[in-house]
């Protein structure tokens, strides 16, 4: 296993992540949940426990996305014995039962779809228009799979998944060595005891043309998502991504906000972000507003993006760009709780071995220059290496729209 750690004595909190390659994409061909499921039934036991004994000081949740699973405790730094002690608890003590699994399912069954091609969450729906053809994208599952999955599926799952060597333990905040130490140990055994049964995390993914979905929505409202594969985690370009996400709409004052909602007042919300489908950096671009100024968002949002790529940057857009990075950092040691769950996710999906060099991706090149994110711009911003997502009302006239705005694009409706 491997842990990264960021240590804050001056706060008053403690937290610790445990990241492991059981997402979404481990579960079997069509039977999507499986691995959501499993994730809920493994901290059921300490949910559970904390209903009936209502302990204070303490937190136990937990995540699944694609490409893998997560469980979070956190709490004051006076129990920072207690919550290290936790973490190999809560798997040493999951319980998969039917009367849990049954638990789980009806948590979150009225959330579910009859079907997986009812999905309209917009994580899932960005999934399916990334990933390769043939994997699951429906991180939850519907009602149809769901009913489904038995006992031995999440027992299976936990044991080929949730105890292999590639686990992450991320700790951060007022935590003490003998705490880390503590917990190291005991997950060691843990994964030690699990054998060799335990399959490798799946990397990769990203691998579907660059297309265009539209799914109908009634409502008088849309959204609308350009999405840009950038580069993995692991990448020396990965944090000019990063510069370049503050430049096109990271802050207020980027490009696209202050463009389509402050110049123009079209827009209702706009505004760009750097998320991760598996090991893949993926920057898109957000738009959202009433559909009867759709029109004129689309053309003034093309236009924004597209001045990236024609010349570089202005030397105060980089340096905005360089404090908000260098504030995000700082701010990290002020939020144990942020700071674990979004460093385990990162240093997990980068599958690197060495702390120290994930640090320095992290931080990236400080001389970073206006011709170096000129040039990620002109490779991630291309028209080529887009995919787009609308959801909203009036298709017929969104994909005429959009065909001719990004010709020979293939173009799918979905759930008509």
């Amino acid at each position: 296993m491997k842990v990264i750690e960021l240590l804050s004595p001056h706060v008053h909190s403690v937290c610790y992540s445990l990241h492991v390659g059981a997402g979404s994409l481990t579960d079997p061909p069509n039977r999507p949940g499986v691995a959501s499921l499993t994730q809920r039934v493994v901290i059921e036991a300490e949910t559970m426990a904390r209903r009936r004994s209502a302990p204070h000081g303490r937190m136990c949740y937990g995540g699944v996305d694609v490409g893998q699973a997560y469980v979070t405790v956190w709490g004051h730094r006076s129990r920072g014995e207690e919550l290290a002690r936790l973490v190999p608890q809560v798997l040493a003590d999951a319980e998969f039962t039917e009367e849990a699994l049954l638990r789980e399912k009806s948590r979150l069954w009225d959330t579910l779809p009859d079907t997986n091609d009812g999905w309209t969450d917009t994580t899932d729906l960005v999934n399916r228009l990334l990933l390769a053809p043939g994997l699951n994208w429906n991180v939850f599952g519907s009602r149809e799979s769901v009913e489904s999955i038995t006992v031995a599926d999440v027992a299976t799952s936990f044991n080929e998944h949730w105890l292999g060597s590639d686990m992450v333990l991320a700790v951060a905040g007022a935590y003490s060595r003998e705490d880390l130490e503590q917990a190291v140990g005991e997950l060691s055994t843990l994964v030690a005891s699990a054998g060799s049964s335990n399959t490798a995390p799946f990397r990769g993914g990203v691998e579907a043309p660059r297309r265009a979905a539209v799914v109908p929505v009634p409502d008088e409202r849309f959204s609308l998502h350009l999405l840009f594969p950038g580069v993995s985690v692991l990448h020396s370009d990965a944090f000019l991504i990063r510069l370049l996400d503050c430049i096109v709409g990271g802050t207020p004052d980027a490009r696209v906000p202050k463009r389509l909602a402050w110049d123009l007042g079209l827009a209702d919300a706009s505004y760009s972000m750097v998320f991760f489908v598996n090991d893949q950096s993926i920057l898109t671009v957000y738009v959202e507003g009433i559909y009867e100024r759709f029109h004129e968002i689309l053309r003034a949002l093309v236009r924004s993006v597209e001045s990236l790529t024609f010349e570089p940057p202005t030397k105060a857009e980089l340096q905005e760009a360089q404090t908000v990075l260098a504030f995000e950092r700082d701010y990290q040691l002020d939020d144990p709780q942020t700071a674990a769950t979004a460093r385990g996710s990162l240093y997990f999906a980068s599958g690197m071995d060495d702390p120290l060099a994930f640090e320095q991706l992290l931080i990236g090149e400080p001389t970073a220059t206006r011709d170096q994110v000129f040039e990620a711009a002109q490779r991630v911003l291309s028209w080529d290496n887009l995919s787009v997502l609308y959801v909203g009302p009036e298709v017929e006239e969104v994909v005429s729209l959009v065909q001719s705005t990004w010709p020979y694009k293939p173009i799918e409706i979905w759930g008509e």
